[in-house]
């Protein structure tokens, strides 16, 4: 039987156009916000986080969001922050934060592929 969706992926889907084809896909006991096969969005329980690196992980820490902690694998700390909450009031704003999300995944993307080809002796 496949997982229903919850509204909250729908609705990030249709506000987050935008940035391309959003792709909703079931992860981690949540689901998963892809462009160009790039996840950049997790969402489990309601509640929606954004990827962010060392560029990015800065807003959010200074208006007090949390990381994402996996309840799966022993409390694991992903790398995606809480949405702010003025997000959901502010489409502009909410597809703005979300490239970023989405740029800071394509960094992360990219140096996987990189530190791959270095270990392989390419």
């Amino acid at each position: 039987m496949a997982k229903a969706r919850p509204q909250i992926v729908d609705y990030l889907c249709d506000v987050l156009a935008p940035l391309g084809a959003v792709e909703p896909r079931s992860r981690f006991g949540g689901w998963g916000l892809y462009v160009d096969d790039v996840m950049f969005t997790l969402i489990r329980d309601q509640e929606a986080y954004f990827r962010a690196d060392d560029k990015t992980a800065g807003d959010y820490e200074a208006l007090g969001l949390t990381r994402y902690k996996s309840p799966i694998n022993r409390g694991i700390i992903m790398p995606y922050y809480q949405l702010p909450p003025d997000l959901f009031d502010d489409p502009d704003l909410m597809v703005e934060w979300a490239a970023g999300a989405l740029a800071a995944a394509r960094r992360a993307k990219a140096a996987k592929t990189q530190n791959k080809r270095k270990s392989a002796g390419r």
